[in-house]
């Protein structure tokens, strides 16, 4: 909740120029008016910490209650500090994205679009229509499509505006302004405005769309990885199981018989080359005898990858 007065704001426009109220002199003499409604305003200087330095509207031109002056204030001013600096700290910008393997374990992998990194510009524009919006301040670099850049007092963007900036293909940021409060100085301003990343969120990256299609390939492959690692863990359980089951309840000569021995006779069938069907890809394909002998779990597709049993069906 900001803590503000509406009949409070820390700065006065003169001569077209918006000035904090300690760049000034105090009463009427300041000769600034309200950003909003253009009303005179007197300069109310603090002392001995007894009142904070403020304007407010001079109490003798009846002028009601300005509501909106120093939300005006705020924003004017940010666009005015974004003007003469030409600078600003964009916030870091990552997608992380989630996918879950076959027993339900989650995993995830994130990807940065954008650092966090200090950019310039050559010139920039203030409340220049773009298309069908009017972005509070259009930044242009050497890149050739401009930067936009929306300041947030009590009014941040919505998503229709959001969606047609995405539409266009630009860059854009919000920078959050909606915690000051009316005392705020300009050089604690100018840091929030230039300097300060926390408080400023991607409005729009085009460089997210690729990223997220690169992000979600990474994660899948991951998946499919792992997946196919669930599916070998779980083919080796069943043949583990059976096995001692079969020992378990098998007669003497029946362990002999595992050997491939029954009264001294092998009858263990050693086919060379052994053929095998892929169960994801249905890939047929075969094996010589040394790449695939009869005490190997699971080999893989020779067209896919996937590891398929080497038990006969």
């Amino acid at each position: 909740m900001n803590n503000f007065s509406n009949n409070k704001i820390p700065f006065g426009m003169k001569n077209g120029i918006l000035l904090h109220v300690s760049d000034v002199v105090s009463g009427l003499a300041c000769g600034c008016v309200c950003p909003y409604c253009n009303a005179k305003l007197q300069a109310n200087k603090g002392t001995s910490g007894k009142r904070v330095h403020h304007f407010s509207h001079d109490p003798a031109s009846n002028v009601e209650e300005c509501k909106t002056a120093f939300e005006t204030s705020i924003h004017l001013m940010a666009k005015q500090i974004l003007e003469q600096q030409k600078n600003v700290i964009f916030p870091l910008l990552e997608l992380t994205m989630w996918m879950h393997d076959d027993e339900n374990s989650e995993h995830s992998e994130t990807i940065e679009v954008s650092p966090k990194e200090n950019r310039s510009f050559k010139h920039v524009e203030l409340e220049k229509r773009l298309g069908d919006i009017r972005p509070d301040i259009i930044a242009y670099t050497s890149s050739k499509l401009p930067i936009l850049i929306e300041i947030a007092v009590t009014h941040f963007s919505d998503s229709e505006k959001k969606e047609k900036i995405r539409k266009m293909g630009l860059h854009a940021i919000e920078i959050d302004l909606s915690k000051i409060n009316y005392f705020i100085t300009e050089s604690e301003l100018t840091k929030l405005v230039v300097d300060e990343f926390k408080n400023k969120i991607w409005l729009s990256n085009p460089d997210a769309i690729n990223a997220k299609e690169q992000l979600r390939e990474k994660l899948e492959h991951k998946v499919r990885a792992k997946n196919i690692e669930l599916a070998r863990k779980a083919r080796s359980y069943r043949a583990r199981a059976k096995e001692q089951s079969i020992e378990a309840n098998a007669p003497h000569h029946l362990h002999e018989a595992k050997q491939g021995i029954i009264n001294g006779i092998n009858i263990t069938r050693q086919f060379d080359p052994r053929w095998f069907v892929c169960e994801a890809c249905r890939k047929l394909f075969k094996k010589t005898l040394s790449e695939a002998p009869y005490s190997l779990d699971t080999i893989e597709c020779t067209e896919c990858g996937y590891l398929v049993s080497t038990e006969p069906v």
